[in-house]
């Protein structure tokens, strides 16, 4: 038997003292408490340290172990096997390994294992007994083992509580993931502070990649210790980025992180188990329990039970209200369980039912948002998720917070060629990210939704994705490339092919009214007006009722607007353009101060006040831009606002208002700011200083 420290006579069974403990004050001077008081009450401490596989519970501990066994002659230790890959251990096994290094005689270490609980207790009933169970798995696994001695400690590692009838209470310390601080101290000791401190980004995206355990951070390092490149650390969470990271978390062959998630899986019920591997096959980062409750095929209750399992036994992560994700491990893990034990159908009818919540979402919420119809079948069948004077907010507030996961059900639904839903969904999405400025993104999804709409043999869908190719580019301005207005001067002539095949009058106007602001946004302007005027001349006499007014509407309001620029393009202005321009404005106006949402009164305002500048009117145009302002900033219109807040900060210098330029100048270094231009927040701190406001 080992007898080091303590009594020489007696056995000390406990593993070697751990090389570190970082970070556990907290939990050390509760286990002292704890300690201290039960010794007052001439009783034995019992002390359950549990939490998640890898999070240093055995070395806590140990290193509390090695802090007392001075004061407890005798020091018992075993690994329960409670989580491991193996059967975990029976009391029996314990007992009698115990009986043999207390050096009780052969005929004592026999029988059930009450006798050799009874053997066990006898001979340590008046020493001071330190026991450690390690990794224990029940409170029946430990009832037999604990000692009847007064004044012992007790520390029993596991990874939930334990509780149960037939033990007394434990003082519970949960231990919980390293702080980022922590973490980065211990890879300091591991890989050196040098290393460290050279690659301090690098360092924050290894400790979030391995989840702030112990157990991955020391596996990592130990990996990148074998290394002998420059920025060491960079090149091993770059491999961990671009394959499989649970393989890349090896050692020797032995996969110590994966083991971890492995005894997780095993101890999961069937619903629970199916739960987690379908789930992590969601499409984006996090989900809440009605996405859940879709894949799952079950009541949104149920799912909420499922969840709030899963995020017990640390595999979900709760970040938010009713928020939930996969850690970068735990879904890899989850998916590869996917994909060895779910058949194909099952995994596909889970992204498949995924991808139609979100369709139904993005459409109820954009039909709570806009005016706009929505055609086809799939939207009819989905009403407005909200109603009222809140509608707006509330479904543009969820929209942000389902932007990732609209953007990936996109992506899966092509991927698993769900055409007529990818379809519908991009037609969803095409007015919200047209209204948050979200360009790129409205191009990407217009070119996956006309794909769609070819494979699905409906032309009518490609020839409306091609026309948001060049509303896209359109919204861009001056940021344009050559390349995007390439990509929508092409979907234009193809959408106008399209749109002749089919007789559609609407669209095929549509095209030459965006041929026509693409023209303007190039710079030529009497291209732009010839086709606008063409648009026109389709519209009229073909189109009827609200839709011929409202297209008439946008018509005009494009057409002022370049008339505007060509009557003002060179000093002095062409008041005949200004007037032909103020009429086709208000034109417009009549239209949509009573029909339409707020964006195009705004740019109307917009317009209409640049124009009554150059008639003089400046107290008009003051008040049009000052509506227009605070409109585009209220509604995030970051571009938008800057510009009339510019030309607003214009209007009061002509009369004279230094103080009410300054102040409009001011508002426009947010929207700026916004933009990322720090340029155009450089200009305008410029602007303002020389008003010596």
């Amino acid at each position: 038997m080992t007898t080091q420290g303590g009594d020489p006579g007696e056995p000390n069974l406990l593993p070697l003292e751990p090389r570190m403990c970082l970070d556990r004050v907290g939990p050390l001077r509760d286990m002292s408490e704890a300690e201290g008081f039960a010794g007052t009450r001439e009783q034995s401490a019992l002390i359950n340290i549990y939490g998640e596989s890898g999070l240093g519970k055995t070395t806590l501990a140990l290193h509390f172990a090695y802090r007392r066994w001075l004061e407890y002659p005798c020091a018992l230790y075993y690994d329960l096997r409670g989580n491991g890959a193996g059967v975990p251990a029976d009391p029996a096994e314990v007992l009698a390994h115990w009986a043999r290094m207390l050096g009780l005689p052969g005929e004592q270490i026999t029988g059930d294992v009450y006798q050799l609980a009874g053997a066990v207790r006898n001979a340590t009933r008046r020493r001071r007994v330190l026991i450690v169970l390690d990794d224990a798995y029940s409170a029946a696994q430990i009832q037999h083992l604990l000692p009847s001695s007064p004044r012992s400690l007790v520390l029993v590692t596991s990874r939930r509580r334990i509780v149960g009838r037939d033990v007394p209470d434990f003082v519970d310390v949960r231990l919980e993931r390293f702080s980022e601080e922590v973490a980065v101290e211990l890879l300091g000791k591991l890989l050196g502070p040098d290393t460290v401190a050279e690659e301090p980004e690098a360092v924050r995206e290894l400790i979030e990649l391995c989840g702030r355990m112990p157990l991955t951070l020391k596996v990592a390092a130990a990996r990148i210790g074998d290394w002998r490149r420059a920025f060491p650390v960079a090149g091993f969470v770059g491999r961990v980025r671009s394959s499989e990271a649970l393989a890349e978390l090896t050692i020797d062959d032995d996969r110590l992180v994966e083991a971890i998630y492995d005894v997780c899986y095993r101890e999961l019920t069937p619903a629970r188990a199916r739960a987690y591997r379908l789930l992590a096959l969601h499409p984006g980062p996090g989900f809440g329990t009605a996405v859940a409750a879709a894949m799952l095929g079950e009541r949104e209750d149920r799912a909420a039970d499922l969840l709030a399992e899963l995020e017990r036994l640390d595999l979900v992560e709760l970040v938010g209200t009713d928020r939930y994700r996969f850690h970068h491990l735990t879904g890899e893990h989850a998916r590869r369980c996917a994909f060895t034990e779910a058949d194909e159908q099952a995994r596909r009818s889970a992204v498949a039912a995924a991808v139609t919540h979100y369709r139904r979402f993005a459409v109820s919420r954009i039909r709570s948002m806009s005016r706009r119809p929505l055609d086809g079948p799939l939207a009819a069948e989905t009403e407005a998720a909200y109603h009222g004077a809140d509608a707006d907010a509330r479904a543009a507030a969820e929209m942000e917070i389902e932007h990732d996961n609209l953007r990936a059900a996109v992506a899966a639904a092509e991927d698993l060629g769900l055409d007529d839903e990818c379809v519908q969904l991009c037609f969803a999405l095409r007015p919200w990210l047209y209204d948050t400025d979200r360009t790129a993104e409205l191009t990407e999804i217009a070119m996956i939704g006309s794909r769609a709409a070819d494979r699905s043999g409906d032309p009518a869908a490609r020839m409306h994705m091609l026309g948001v190719v060049a509303i896209a580019a359109e919204k861009q301005g001056e940021h344009l490339t050559a390349a995007d207005h390439a990509l929508a001067i092409e979907a234009l002539h193809e959408a106008r092919r399209l749109a002749g095949e089919l007789a559609e009058p609407r669209v095929l106007a549509s095209t030459f009214e965006w041929a026509g602001l693409l023209a303007e946004q190039r710079g030529d302007l009497g291209a732009a007006l010839v086709n606008l005027e063409q648009a026109m001349a389709i519209v009229e006499p073909a189109l009827t009722g609200d839709l011929r007014q409202r297209t008439a509407a946008l018509l005009n309001m494009h057409i002022g607007r370049i008339t505007l620029r060509l009557a003002t393009a060179q000093p002095p202005s062409d008041a005949s353009g200004v007037q032909t321009a103020i009429v086709h404005l208000e034109l417009a106006e009549r239209y949509f101060a009573g029909h339409e949402t707020w964006v195009n009164t705004a740019r109307i305002n917009h317009l209409l006040g640049a124009a009554m500048l150059e008639t003089g009117r400046v107290d008009e145009a003051e008040r049009r831009l000052a509506s227009a302002a605070a409109a585009f900033d209220r509604e995030n219109f970051a571009s938008q606002a800057l510009k009339v807040l510019s030309l607003l900060a214009d209007v009061h210098l002509r009369a004279g208002d230094r103080q009410g330029a300054s102040a409009a100048l001011r508002s426009a270094v947010e929207p700026a700011r916004r933009l990322g231009r720090p340029d155009l927040e450089a200009d305008l701190n410029r602007r303002i200083g020389e008003l010596g406001e």
